[in-house]
């Protein structure tokens, strides 16, 4: 697709690829190869991250009812992107790890700023699965004067959660900066909320100038 701007407003760059689909709807292969160039699809934040040159690579096996995910990339200058696994083929379970680097998220628009590495894990059904997350951010900066000097410098970012029939129960959760300290456990159904929430901060004057 040499000209995006035939898929309406918004969108325009190019782009081509391959895609290959062995076996049957019961067990077979797929495989997809795309080359992108300054791709965007009118969404400001979005169509930063796809600027300059974006490669995408998916291959797919579907055998006794499970997609095994062997390849699924996304990489340009902005963002690398990967996930393996599995997926049920009528999305009732997953078993999925996934990795994911913005080494400058300038690129998302004004304000935005700084870098993030994070490594996830979904596994389980619906009824009964799990979600953990790691990531590591580098002077990050949304925009917001307060929040942009609590998460200053080298800091880390922790989720461990289970799904147990409609119940999200937060093992544990933290945020780490040099000048802040949260973290939090409990649990959530529907509506109630019951979670313990421990926050600090280093220094008082970050956030409320006139104190020292």
């Amino acid at each position: 697709l040499p000209d995006m701007s035939v898929l309406g407003a918004g969108a325009h760059g190019a782009v081509s690829g391959t895609v290959r689909a062995t076996g049957r709807a019961e067990a077979g292969t797929a495989t997809l190869s795309l080359t992108g160039r300054d791709m965007a699809v009118g969404q400001p934040k979005l169509d930063g991250l796809l600027r300059g040159a974006s490669q995408v690579d998916l291959a797919l096996a579907l055998a006794e009812g499970r997609i095994d995910v062997r390849t699924a990339r996304v990489s340009n200058p902005q963002v690398q992107a990967s996930a393996t696994g599995s997926v049920a083929a009528d999305g009732s379970s997953a078993d999925l790890e996934a990795t994911l680097a913005l080494p400058d998220l300038r690129a998302l628009g004004s304000g935005f700023g700084g870098a993030v590495q994070a490594q996830a894990r979904v596994s389980g059904s619906m009824k009964s699965g799990a979600l953990t997350l790691n990531a590591t951010t580098r002077s990050l900066s949304v925009g917001q004067p307060q929040a942009d000097s609590l998460l200053r410098g080298d800091g880390t970012v922790q989720l461990d959660l289970a799904l147990r029939d409609n119940r999200i129960e937060v093992r544990s959760a933290a945020l780490n900066t040099p000048q802040l300290q949260v973290s939090a456990s409990g649990a959530l159904t529907g509506e109630a909320q019951n979670l313990n929430v421990d926050a600090r901060l280093a220094n008082l004057g970050v956030v409320l100038p006139e104190f020292p």
